[in-house]
């Protein structure tokens, strides 16, 4: 889908490696505004959706991320457009919507192998709120639609299923999960290098303080909570997928909008105890002054150029300064044709 995506953009406005990291950053801001609305529909509430949409903005790594040409951001983004289109139909109950669903899932399924399981998140949401659904001939027809849909992607998963990833073992492992994986990826949250601690707190208030007075809101909470085991878990057993391993922490971004959303919540359940002293619009700076008081010392970390791929972008650097010494008839065998073929060079996979 990434790549698909891509191809759209330079087909429109013409081939440009400037352009690949624009429409990134475009992503960002479109995953910003579904986060919002996934707070206000699930959780009733706008300021729920504001420090859903404010927690979401502050992610360190999904700000790092999101100026990159990385599958991640679209992939969260459009899983994200998901179970919002789904949370749309729920409200309104009419069939464009749900069809809506059916193509955005089908094409969230494609960003990344593990992408597809937001299928089962769209489907916990449906059974939790609307199971009557499934009495009803539409349903069956777009469900219909989004398998054919997706079946040139499980056809591919199916044929590249031995392929070993360079993993020198098994890709996926209860051992991964001992030796490593599970308290890495576990103390990524808690240890505020990489991820604010108070957003933790928050998420946590979220997930364990009434809504109202007496009102507490199991099903949107259940729903995040899936979506965050699921996309954070699958790593745990996975060769390659502690967020210590290699570039490796930006497998971090796609469990980024439930833990925003849930924070989000958190923040607002925080704001409606202090608002019962101070009033609502004192309650409502002291939140979000304490949200961009816990980013602000990520300032240095978000900004940093890091001696991470240093080669990499030497040899960048050093293959774009050497551009112009090549005959228009060149064809230049590499491993990475991609960025000769975005500057109009022939390039070939070596």
């Amino acid at each position: 889908a990434w790549p698909h995506l891509l191809s759209i953009v330079y087909r429109l406005a013409g081939v440009s490696e400037p352009l690949s990291f624009v429409t990134t950053n475009l992503i960002f801001l479109t995953a910003i505004i579904v986060v919002y609305w996934i707070g206000v529909l699930l959780f009733h509430s706008r300021a729920a959706g504001l420090y859903s949409a404010l927690v979401f903005t502050l992610t360190p790594e999904v700000l790092i991320w999101s100026n990159t040409v990385a599958a991640e951001p679209g992939a969260a983004a459009f899983a994200a457009a998901a179970v919002l289109s789904m949370l749309v139909f729920l409200r309104y109950r009419k069939t464009i919507f749900l069809l809506l669903t059916a193509l955005i899932l089908a094409y969230a399924s494609q960003f990344r192998p593990e992408s597809i399981m937001i299928g089962a998140v769209v489907g916990v949401l449906l059974m939790l709120e609307a199971p009557d659904e499934l009495r009803h001939s539409r349903f069956w027809w777009i469900f219909a639609l989004f398998v054919a849909l997706i079946v040139p992607l499980l056809a591919h998963l199916f044929a590249v299923r031995s392929m070993g990833w360079g993993a020198s073992g098994a890709k996926f492992s209860l051992s991964y999960f001992t030796s490593g994986n599970f308290r890495v990826n576990s103390l990524f949250y808690l240890v505020n290098m990489r991820f604010p601690l108070l957003f933790t707190v928050l998420f946590f208030l979220g997930l364990l303080l009434k809504d109202r007075v007496g009102c507490y809101l199991w099903r949107p909470r259940l729903v995040l909570i899936v979506w965050f085991l699921l996309f954070w878990g699958i790593f745990l057993f996975f060769y390659a997928g502690s967020y210590n391993y290699g570039a490796d922490v930006r497998f971090s971004v796609l469990s980024a909008v439930p833990i925003a959303v849930l924070a989000g919540n958190g923040a607002r359940n925080l704001g409606s105890l202090i608002a019962r002293k101070l009033g609502t619009a004192v309650s409502h700076t002291i939140v979000t002054l304490i949200i961009l008081g816990a980013f602000l010392p990520f300032l240095p970390f978000v900004r940093a150029i890091s001696q991470e791929a240093w080669a990499a972008r030497a040899d960048h650097h050093f293959a774009h300064e050497m551009l112009p010494l090549l005959p228009d008839t060149a064809v230049v065998l590499t491993h990475n044709p991609n960025m000769f073929l975005v500057w109009g060079k022939n390039a070939a996979q070596a």
